[in-house]
């Protein structure tokens, strides 16, 4: 409910990523940065959030709306939710590996054009 209510008064100003704010972020992704596994994976393509001080890459892709059903279970095959969160009628994850000490933020809108876009935030670019 707390965080409800911070959401709710939090500054239009401050800068978010999927509706988290960079201090948010900053909690989930703790754990360092694992090295980018070059040459290992093609797509999607994911950008490093060091920039802004994130332990994280980030990634937006397009998908067939019959392939959601496989991501969510690859997604929840490894992770456990841990919170959601609705940002402008979108609902967005978070999701947690305790083993794997992985992190996933994840949306997934079957709105545009009908594909269903993907934008998540990772410490793991494999999984």
């Amino acid at each position: 409910m707390f965080d409800f209510v911070k959401r709710f008064f939090k500054s239009a100003s401050e800068e978010n990523v999927l509706g988290y704010s960079i201090s948010e972020l900053k909690a989930i992704f703790r754990a360092e940065l694992q090295e980018f596994p070059r040459g290992e994976c093609c797509y999607p393509v994911f950008e490093s959030l060091v920039g802004l001080g994130l332990q994280a890459f980030y990634s937006d892709f397009v998908m067939d709306v019959a392939e959601v059903g496989e991501f969510q279970a690859l997604v929840d095959e490894r992770f456990t939710a841990c919170d959601e969160i609705d940002v402008n009628g979108l609902e967005v994850w978070c999701y947690l590996d305790e083993i794997q000490n992985s992190r996933l933020v994840v949306s997934v809108s079957k709105r545009e054009f009908k594909v269903a876009t993907v934008w998540l935030i990772a410490n793991d670019v494999l999984f």
